[in-house]
């Protein structure tokens, strides 16, 4: 796992915890390559203020890809020598993952 998006995910997760203790127990899961906290009485975190460079820290299997791809402003989505969207085709990211992705890298350009 990317170890910047390790840090990020603890730094939220004492967060949480620090302020929430009181109310809930949060937990923090480790599944496969993602970190997911369970904190009872939150619904949403806000992620509104990220830009590309900080959405893609949240999905390691594409940052990876994406660090071959044949131009380094490639978007990822239909760009000539995209080693993510290669890596879509054959199978290496789960689309649901992918289009995680490409949903909130559009979000923030429409900003």
């Amino acid at each position: 796992m990317y170890q910047g998006n390790t840090i990020i995910i603890q730094q939220v997760f004492n967060l949480i915890k620090k302020f929430f203790i009181k109310f809930s127990s949060p937990t923090l899961y480790n599944i496969d390559e993602m970190q997911i906290i369970d904190s009872p009485g939150v619904r949403d975190i806000d992620i509104d203020h990220l830009n590309l460079k900080e959405i893609i820290l949240g999905f390691p299997e594409i940052l990876n890809h994406s660090l071959n791809c044949v131009f380094p402003n490639c978007s990822h989505q239909i760009d000539e020598g995209c080693a993510v969207h290669a890596a879509l085709k054959n199978g290496d990211i789960k689309e649901s993952r992918y289009n995680n992705f490409i949903f909130l890298s559009n979000q923030e350009k429409s900003r």
